[in-house]
């Protein structure tokens, strides 16, 4: 099957300020980050930020969503589209601000920690591209539904009764 890419994902360039205001926030509140602060507010939060936004990556193929993010700890994740279970939309006061959303994809895991799940903030048309994803995943699933039920288990299968049925005959 052909992964032909549908969709690649456009991110708000909103999300530099608010990462860059998230990032006041948390050091704020954390008295270990309030020495940090002060370079954060000189400039590292700013060059933190702008990098982060520019390593945002999200595509949508036929079979799959990849996507990419961090430039000191990068982060590649790809989640097969059959997998996707939910898409939840998340916001806060400070998301709200800058007009921002985060798409929580939660997937089909065994794991209780929730470690395939992936969340894309600041998307633009976040909506527009959820409705995109289960579109595709549907597409997908119905695609699975209806191919005829010869998988690489019942091949094997098969073979096996072919070869008994030769071994039995020839004894």
């Amino acid at each position: 099957m052909d992964d032909k890419v549908i969709e690649l994902a456009e991110f708000n360039p909103k999300i530099i300020n608010y990462l860059f205001w998230f990032g006041v926030f948390i050091l704020f509140i954390s008295l270990a980050g309030i020495p940090i602060l002060v370079l954060w507010i000189l400039g590292l939060g700013q060059y933190f930020s702008k990098n982060y936004y520019n390593s945002l990556e999200c595509t949508l193929s036929v079979t799959k969503l990849s996507y990419k993010k961090g430039f000191i700890f990068k982060v590649e994740k790809n989640i097969p589209l059959e997998n996707i279970q939910d898409l939840t939309f998340i916001d806060n006061p400070l998301l709200k601000y800058f007009g921002l959303k985060i798409i929580k994809i939660e997937t089909a895991s065994n794991n209780p920690n929730g470690l395939h799940d992936m969340k894309l903030t600041g998307i633009v048309n976040p909506e527009r591209f959820r409705d995109k994803i289960l579109g595709t995943r549907n597409k997908l699933n119905n695609r699975f539904r209806n191919a005829p039920e010869q998988s690489p288990q019942k091949e094997m299968v098969e073979l096996l009764k072919d070869i008994k049925e030769i071994l039995v005959n020839k004894n």
